[in-house]
């Protein structure tokens, strides 16, 4: 349990830089994170889930204006790429 007490300190340690040191989450890149020397790890949560949902969002409007997938097919991912993500060649 010691290994887990100074996680928890390590991390309350990190946020009080945070709040301190970095006027938002997004001030806190890869070289100013390197730069404090104390962080081994950067997790971007939820920022590929939220760029995947505004292209979709994007791709539907342009689909419903266009009325059809003409216009958008030469521009998203093959289904072939998507295969690759689920590693269907493994299969």
């Amino acid at each position: 349990m010691k290994s887990a007490s100074n996680d928890l300190r390590k991390s309350k340690k990190l946020r009080t830089i945070c709040r301190d040191k970095c006027a938002t989450s997004t001030d806190l890149n890869a070289e100013r994170a390197k730069a404090l020397g104390n962080i081994r790890m950067m997790i971007y949560g939820n920022y590929g889930v939220r760029a995947a949902a505004a292209a979709m969002q994007e791709t539907f409007d342009r689909m419903i204006r266009d009325g059809g997938v003409q216009n958008v097919h030469w521009d998203i991912l093959p289904v072939e790429g998507i295969f690759r993500l689920q590693k269907m060649d493994e299969v």
